[in-house]
């Protein structure tokens, strides 16, 4: 179902989705550790990472690669690409949304044949998160939510649809790095060369040595839409769905889409939720730096005791 990338260790998978649309993930199959964790004899749950609306199963090659090569509690980590992203196909009716993708991610799922999960979701991976718990909820053994809650800042959810609909496409790797400079220096003020490096690489997929393509240009058309930003609705509803699970919320410290105002309320109506700053970074977390993956890595392992 998949060919083994050995330098990266990772597989990339196919499926057909609800509607046949052929779609990537990567798998990050767990390593058996040197030293088991033999306090605790729960099998690890597999972690799904969901991206960002404009991300792809490579935003979390970092965080993957760590959890699963874990030296006491390795487990499987499965990334997405959303149809019209990074490997996945296009669609040709070009749906687009937070429910078809949450559909998606269930037939994932039933594909792969996985009935407890935790699932971790940056951004719109979050909100497809929290319909999952409405629609799909006996799945899901905790949740991590990366910089995204219930209720999304208008002036921050306005600046990174524009910028990201009004970027030019790059020519070559410099000008990819300067680009995505520009659009998220604001939220990574402390970034160097090589990180601006690694996220262009993330952002933008490779052919023949150069920048190309990772998502259906149809996607970002809309973006800067003031109907679809005013359209946006908070999903508080959702969110509650969370309130029997294990939660862990990330914040960018820089964060103009996750206010703390936001995280408070988010921590009245879910008493047990955790939560991580992660410092000197916006929207959304990298998820690459040493102390952040650490603080997942002790949640999941925390939610397998239960």
């Amino acid at each position: 179902m998949g060919e083994q990338n050995n330098s990266r260790r990772w597989q990339e998978l196919r499926f057909g989705s609800f509607d046949g649309l052929q779609l990537a993930v990567r798998y990050y199959p767990a390593i058996a550790p040197a030293t088991p964790d033999e306090s605790n004899t729960a099998r690890p749950a597999p972690l799904i990472c969901l991206p960002s609306i404009t991300g792809n199963a490579k935003d979390f090659h970092s965080l993957a690669l760590a959890l699963s090569s874990d030296q006491t509690r390795p487990r499987d980590v499965y990334s997405l690409d959303y149809r019209g992203r990074g490997r996945s196909a296009h669609d040709p009716a070009k749906k687009y949304d937070a429910r078809t993708e949450m559909l998606d991610t269930a037939a994932f799922l039933i594909a792969m044949d996985l009935h407890r999960v935790i699932v971790l979701g940056t951004s719109h991976g979050g909100i497809i998160a929290m319909l999952l718990a409405v629609h799909r909820p006996a799945v899901l053994q905790a949740v991590v939510l990366n910089d995204i809650g219930p209720f999304t800042e208008p002036a921050g959810l306005t600046r990174l649809l524009s910028v990201i609909a009004k970027a030019p496409f790059p020519n070559d790797w410099d000008e990819a790095r300067e680009i995505v400079k520009q659009m998220h220096h604001g939220q990574f003020p402390k970034h160097e060369a090589d990180d601006w490096d690694r996220f262009a690489r993330r952002y933008y997929a490779e052919e023949e040595g150069l920048p190309a393509p990772n998502f259906d240009p149809h996607l970002t058309k809309d973006l800067a839409n003031k109907d679809l930003i005013h359209k946006s609705q908070p999903l508080w509803q959702e969110f509650q769905a969370l309130r029997h699970l294990p939660l862990l919320v990330l914040r960018g410290e820089n964060s103009d889409l996750l206010s703390p105002q936001t995280l408070v309320q988010m921590g009245s109506l879910h008493p047990r939720m955790k939560t991580h700053i992660v410092l000197d970074q916006g929207h959304a977390p990298m998820l690459e730096d040493r102390e952040t993956i650490t603080v997942i890595a002790n949640f999941l392992n925390t939610t397998d005791r239960r």
